[in-house]
């Protein structure tokens, strides 16, 4: 906190902190990750409630995505929370632009199965 400017807007400057924060955990924890492989189909055993995302609660949908690998967690919330694109991704993470777009696609698809299990789905 002594580095922060009081002129300067908080959101922005603590966004920040926490990004570099989190990049950093990850470098150096790097090689205790593990991943886990899905497949690129999305499982049909579910029939989505179309407005399922717009009826989770945010503490719902932080506890759905802290269940991600750490390897997917981090590149969804890169790309689709602080609008980074691939490239700037794979330079912060230190991988091939291809790694980030596969971890993109493995934590949509991990996140759609976990919501698919959640009482916002309907069986068949």
């Amino acid at each position: 906190m002594k580095n922060y400017d009081l002129t300067q807007p908080f959101l922005p400057w603590f966004r920040l902190i926490l990004v570099r924060t989190i990049i950093n955990h990850y470098h150096k924890n790097q090689n205790k990750i593990i991943t886990t492989e899905l497949s690129p189909e999305i499982s049909n055993q579910y029939v989505a409630d179309p407005d399922a995302l717009s009826h989770l609660e945010v503490e719902e949908l932080l506890a759905l995505t802290n269940k991600l690998p750490p390897a997917y967690k981090m590149v969804l919330n890169l790309y689709a929370i602080e609008g980074y694109s691939h490239e700037e991704i794979a330079n912060l993470l230190k991988i091939n632009v291809g790694t980030s777009k596969s971890n993109l696609f493995k934590a949509r698809t991990f996140l759609a199965k976990l919501i698919a299990k959640s009482k916002f789905y309907i069986f068949f």
